[in-house]
C-alpha cells in the first residue's frame, strides 16, 4: 500500500494498492521527509487533523497512558493526562487557578513520565 500526495479524494482515502509487482523492476524508490513549515494550509490541516486522528487511537489502544501523571508548564500541579482538555498541538489545563491553561504539550515530558512508570515496574 502506497500513500499518495494528492490528498483523500484520490484511490482509496489517499492510498493506492499495485496489483502486480513487476512493475516495481524499472523503478526508483526515494525516502521523502518534509518539514511541517513547508507544507501548504492545506497539506498542513490534513497533516494536523491525521496526526490528532492517530493519537485519540493511539489513547484509545493503550488507555492505560489516560491515567499517567502529567505536569501542567505553567502552574506545575500534576495531573491525570485524561484531565487535560484540547488535543496535540494544545491542551488544557484542568486546574481552573492556572495563569495560563493553554500550552503546546511537550512529548518530552511524555517521554520522561512513560519512562519513570517503566522504572517503577521494575
Amino acid at each position: 500500500m502506497f500513500a499518495n500526495s494528492w490528498g483523500d479524494s484520490f484511490g482509496d482515502k489517499g492510498f493506492f494498492k499495485i496489483k502486480d509487482s513487476s512493475v516495481f523492476s524499472n523503478m526508483t524508490f526515494f525516502d521523502i521527509y518534509w518539514d511541517e513549515d513547508n507544507l501548504s494550509i492545506d497539506e498542513n490541516e490534513r497533516y494536523k487533523l491525521a496526526a490528532n486522528k492517530r493519537l485519540l487511537e493511539w489513547a484509545e489502544e493503550y488507555k492505560s497512558l489516560k491515567d499517567l501523571p502529567f505536569q501542567c508548564p505553567n502552574c506545575k500541579e500534576e495531573y491525570k493526562m485524561s484531565e487535560f482538555g484540547g488535543n496535540y498541538e494544545e491542551a488544557i489545563c484542568p486546574n481552573e487557578q492556572c495563569n495560563n491553561r493553554t500550552f503546546q504539550p511537550n512529548y518530552q515530558d511524555l517521554g520522561k513520565t512513560l519512562y519513570l512508570r517503566d522504572c517503577q515496574k521494575q
